[in-house]
């Protein structure tokens, strides 16, 4: 017995040397936490996470906010685990609560766990971009959040808790001002007829649509050449691409530029848009899509499928043209039309960049999500 009892009181003094440790380290290395706490929890970069990156410094300009998940290198605040154990009950003063903006279904797993397990006082905010329905995992966890935020108009009829929508708030892009001038005509683009498409070179982004449509207008026009920009997902998709166009013996006339990264190769990036006259966007499917908004900042206008967003960003004749998903005759017709009506590109140009700057810029978007982070966190 003395020696049971001797045992028992040992592993209680080692509990409670390992408690007093843990709480130890908890209170030196735990940071107060900001009042909004945007999560980013996935490894790759994807189109959520250059949302991310770009709302940031932005929020941050008028708001304390702070980051849980993987680093943006934007400046950021990092939230960690520890703090949201010593610091997660406090409240700054003034606040009714704590915000965790989540966009993935994992942050809202994390999210859920922080305030229905550990109880910590905080609203968690989804941000819902699709037009398709969800799976049950999704459409259960988006049942369980406080609020959610849609990037336009039909993302709700795809939601199971509508009532739960607290804002429209359509995404944003960065203004780009700066104009390259003395560049290397690398693919031999100048005073050509330029039609580009961007994004990633795949069936649901409709490159093959693209493609098809030129293909039966450019024998009839030998300055209309078409630009392919973006990374390849599927090699066997792109070969079959490459064979249809060599096959119609267009070799020179589509071209493939691959992935530009706009941050490390600014120049390329720059000199594809000021030669290109006009940009095709024609996915299947889109949630938002950010593609025809970046060509209309740089003065372009866009043929689009009436998919995602881009009936919120055509206005028809003035910034493009909206179309049936999947019709590679009336994108063929369209452009036509403005190889014809090159005029009527110009005086569209003006009206495309101030789209933009009145209602799609980063600045926007930050401004109407900080107004709804406001309002929470007053509640």
């Amino acid at each position: 017995m003395l020696n049971l009892f001797q045992n028992f009181m040992t592993s209680i003094s080692i509990i409670t040397t390992i408690s007093i440790v843990f709480i130890g380290y908890i209170m030196l290395f735990a940071k107060p936490l900001p009042d909004v706490i945007i999560t980013n929890i996935h490894k790759r970069y994807t189109g959520v996470t250059s949302t991310i990156i770009n709302l940031f410094p932005e929020h941050a300009k008028t708001l304390d906010v702070g980051l849980y998940g993987n680093r943006i290198n934007v400046g950021e605040k990092i939230v960690n685990f520890i703090d949201l154990l010593y610091y997660g009950y406090q409240l700054s003063e003034g606040k009714k609560c704590r915000i965790f903006h989540v966009r993935r279904n994992n942050e809202m797993i994390w999210a859920l766990i922080f305030r229905d397990i550990l109880r910590l006082p905080i609203k968690i905010i989804f941000t819902q971009t699709k037009i398709r329905y969800g799976s049950y995992i999704t459409n259960y966890l988006t049942s369980k959040v406080d609020f959610v935020i849609v990037t336009h108009k039909r993302c709700i009829n795809y939601l199971k808790n509508k009532e739960k929508v607290i804002s429209i708030i359509p995404h944003g892009i960065k203004k780009d001002i700066n104009k390259i001038i003395n560049y290397n005509d690398i693919y031999n683009l100048k005073d050509k007829f330029v039609v580009s498409i961007f994004g990633r070179v795949r069936k649901e982004k409709g490159t093959d649509i693209f493609v098809k449509a030129l293909i039966k207008i450019l024998i009839k026009y030998p300055l209309l050449t078409g630009c392919i920009i973006g990374e390849i997902d599927s090699i066997s998709f792109k070969d079959n691409l490459t064979n249809l166009i060599n096959n119609n013996g267009l070799t020179d006339r589509i071209i493939f530029t691959g992935f530009i990264n706009k941050s490390k190769d600014y120049e390329k990036y720059k000199y594809i848009y000021n030669n290109t006259d006009l940009c095709i966007a024609v996915p299947r499917y889109e949630g938002f899509g950010l593609t025809p908004i970046e060509a209309m900042a740089n003065g372009i206008p866009v043929i689009c499928s009436d998919t995602g967003a881009f009936y919120t960003m055509i206005d028809e004749d003035k910034t493009g043209n909206l179309i049936p998903i999947g019709d590679i005759d009336i994108l063929a017709d369209k452009i036509e039309y403005y190889i014809n009506n090159q005029n009527k590109l110009k005086e569209m140009s003006k009206y495309c960049i101030d789209k933009v700057n009145n209602d799609f810029t980063i600045e926007v978007e930050a401004y109407r999500i900080n107004k709804v982070y406001e309002k929470i966190l007053l509640q």
